[in-house]
């Protein structure tokens, strides 16, 4: 239960002090690259293959070796510069989701939007009809699979993931204002939890 913390945590610490670009492999060594603006000058094809960083992305190793790093076979990853399309800067670890239908899950490099103790945000963009749009998803410590998150597709959804026993009361209070966003909904929880956890020692 305790690794995605981990991860996320060995990420933030990691990337703090090394603010280039880098993967992170699954045994925790961080390999320096060149994550190219545009793939199709390095000479990919076909070129929008390569041009959603959450699915897949092209490095270039010291040795000029080059590499197409499909989301699952390497831990994260840190993207100094936004590039074409929506290879998006930032940092992003390797996450099993579940889209509503499917059977099987899917693999993809998720941006990492709020890490926290109890829960931590993720978010995704894909192209919908030739426009960018964003989706986010959510891990919890209690979930069994360290590295599954889930989806929330509505804010009554995040609003029916986050109301435990011990958070519900606080919740509803939060999502009555209309405006709340997800990322101060995820910092709400692990505040309400980390609060239910001093009361339960006291």
């Amino acid at each position: 239960m305790e690794k995605t913390l981990l991860l996320s945590c060995f990420l933030l610490a990691g990337l703090t002090g090394n603010l280039q670009d880098h993967v992170i492999t699954w045994q925790g060594d961080t390999l320096a690259c060149r994550f190219p603006e545009n793939p199709r000058k390095e000479g990919l094809r076909p070129a929008y293959k390569y041009q959603n960083g959450h699915i897949r992305l092209m490095a270039v190793f010291t040795n000029d070796s080059v590499r197409v790093l499909e989301a699952g076979q390497v831990r994260g990853y840190y993207r100094e510069k936004h590039g074409k399309r929506i290879l998006c800067d930032g940092r992003f670890e390797s996450r099993k989701m579940l889209w509503p239908g499917d059977k099987d899950t899917s693999w993809y490099f998720m941006s990492i939007i709020s890490a926290g103790k109890y829960a931590t945000l993720y978010k995704i963009w894909e192209v919908l009809y030739e426009h960018p749009r964003a989706y986010y998803f959510v891990h919890f410590k209690k979930d069994k699979d360290p590295l599954f998150t889930t989806y929330v597709s509505t804010r009554k959804k995040m609003r029916e993931i986050l109301s435990d026993e011990d958070t519900k009361e606080g919740m509803t209070q939060f999502f009555a204002d209309k405006k709340a966003g997800y990322e101060a909904a995820v910092k709400t929880y692990n505040r309400l939890k980390e609060e239910a956890a001093l009361r339960t020692k006291n």
